[in-house]
């Protein structure tokens, strides 16, 4: 536990402030960054389904954020949080949504009193398009600032319309074991 602690510590020295230093990678791709990571808790794994893993900050102070990048504009829903905590206690998180280039804005905000493995969830009163940024930070906190899994809930893809009926069988292709 001590070792632990004072790698992660010298760790921490070691990358700074510098959010650039706390991006990692998620298994299908997509870019997680964080404000600041533990050794072994990196952005990457509040995004890897495990409920047992946790992006954590290790002891810095709030506010800190984690983010994900999804990797092309999408139209999302919400947002589905479940907490990684070591003090049950008082607590404010904002989740702000945004384009790749330009200012974000706020979403919704997370605020009263909760315990470790808390679901907290938000639906949009409607769909949100054109979003390809989603930030969670946590503005207050009682102790270790952590999410175990951040999920963003992406709307439901529109069904493409039917093609307008036709006699006429496609050129180029021939039916077998049925009538053409």
């Amino acid at each position: 536990l001590v070792v632990g602690a004072l790698q992660d510590h010298f760790w921490q020295a070691a990358k700074g402030a510098d959010p650039t230093m706390f991006i990692e990678y998620t298994r299908d791709g997509r870019m997680a960054s964080a404000s600041r990571a533990r050794l072994s808790m990196g952005a990457s794994q509040a995004f890897d389904g495990n409920l047992e893993t946790a992006w954590t900050t290790g002891d810095a102070l709030p506010p800190q954020w984690i983010q994900i990048d999804l990797g092309w504009p999408a139209t999302i829903a919400g947002v589905r949080l479940l907490t990684f905590q070591d003090v049950d206690g008082a607590s404010e998180h904002t989740v702000t949504i945004g384009r790749a280039e330009g200012a974000d804005r706020e979403m919704t905000v997370f605020a009263g009193e909760t315990r470790d493995k808390e679901v907290l969830e938000y639906t949009a009163p409607s769909p949100v398009a054109d979003i390809q940024v989603v930030r969670v930070t946590t503005d207050i906190a009682t102790g270790t600032i952590g999410w175990r899994q951040i999920e963003v809930v992406l709307a439901p893809a529109p069904s493409p319309s039917p093609c307008p009926a036709s006699g006429t069988p496609p050129a180029g292709l021939t039916v077998r074991g049925g009538q053409p």
